[in-house]
């Protein structure tokens, strides 16, 4: 099994469901100045929550209370200004890392705000 099957079967294993809202907007059409409606499509995953204090402060340095450090594997690579919604909860995605090995993407830490 490959370093990256692994990381994705123990996220998928261990990890509480994630939704991530991403909303495109419209175009404007030149002639009329009318804006077409926007778009949000979700993506779900898994996501497991990170509260190890030393690995949070060594990927992003110090956060605020009330901010959430997810771990998660995604097809789809989150952006900045994602809602994410999770344990109940929606936020903003603030930071993300990616970890990759060998070229392929093995997991996201992603820091979230309310």
């Amino acid at each position: 099994m490959s370093l990256q099957n692994t990381a994705i079967e123990l996220i998928e294993e261990n990890g509480s469901p994630l939704v991530f809202a991403r909303k495109t907007s419209g175009t404007i059409d030149p002639v009329t100045g009318i804006r077409s409606g926007s778009v949000t499509t979700t993506y779900p995953t898994n996501a497991l929550e990170v509260d190890d204090l030393s690995r949070i402060n060594r990927t992003f340095g110090t956060i605020n209370a009330g901010d959430k450090v997810l771990m998660l594997h995604s097809k789809v690579e989150p952006q900045l200004a994602d809602i994410a919604t999770f344990d109940g909860r929606e936020m903003i995605v603030q930071d993300i890392r990616k970890k990759s090995a060998d070229g392929l993407v093995l997991y996201y830490y992603i820091r979230l705000i309310a």
